[in-house]
């Protein structure tokens, strides 16, 4: 791990002298607090559980408390909530803005939000028109041309879809009603100020099994 960043700026290493064993939290922690960060005294007693403060929630290896609201539950929650810490960007983002790309995370479980998915699919189906091969060249120049074989238009198309089915679920629809949505209003980017009257129309003709769990 690279060197993390004291409140001042100086560098604060992580690992003792001979560069490979790890200092721990508890050290990390204590050195942050002479340099005038608001830690807690990780030797101090959790008022929660009356004990010395663990490690992490959940013992080794879990870090139940990762997603939690609370910064002062164990030591590495603690060090983890440190704006040094919190703000580190990933590998692949420092390594591609040095570039001069920008990197987006989508969201996973969505594929319909994300549009090269659709690229991946139109690409795949051109790649299987190929003869088989048992020749790697062969394979790999098949997989390029059919890649660069997505039209512009297509993508442009891929990410209107994509944006509908965003735009859908903003408003609070569910994926039924969102695939209704995207197809009923192919030549819009966002639904219609009409969507809801549309949809309870069509709704009225929707089978049981579509129309999901009836609420109270």
């Amino acid at each position: 791990m690279r060197d993390a960043r004291f409140r001042d700026g100086t560098a604060q290493n992580l690992y003792q002298p001979n560069g490979t064993t790890f200092k721990g939290l508890e050290v990390l922690i204590q050195e942050r607090r002479a340099k005038g960060h608001d830690l807690l005294d990780p030797d101090s007693i959790n008022p929660a559980t009356n004990k010395k403060y663990v490690v992490q929630c959940g013992g080794s290896g879990a870090f139940k408390c990762r997603t939690t609201t609370n910064t002062k539950c164990c030591l590495r929650k603690m060090m983890y909530s440190e704006p040094d810490f919190k703000n580190q960007k990933s590998i692949l983002e420092e390594h591609c803005e040095r570039r001069g790309y920008c990197v987006l995370f989508s969201p996973k479980f969505h594929l319909e939000l994300n549009f090269i998915e659709q690229c991946w699919g139109y690409a795949k189906r051109i790649y299987w028109m190929y003869p088989e091969s048992t020749s790697e060249d062969a394979l790999r120049a098949n997989l390029l041309q059919a890649v660069a074989s997505v039209p512009i238009e297509s993508m442009r198309r891929f990410a209107t879809r994509s944006s509908r089915f965003g735009d859908a679920y903003f408003c609070g629809l569910n994926g039924a009603e969102a695939a209704w949505a995207n197809k009923k209003y192919r030549g819009h980017r966002t639904l219609p100020l009409s969507y809801t009257e549309d949809l309870r129309e069509a709704k009225m003709s929707w089978p049981a099994w579509k129309l999901g769990p009836v609420q109270a």
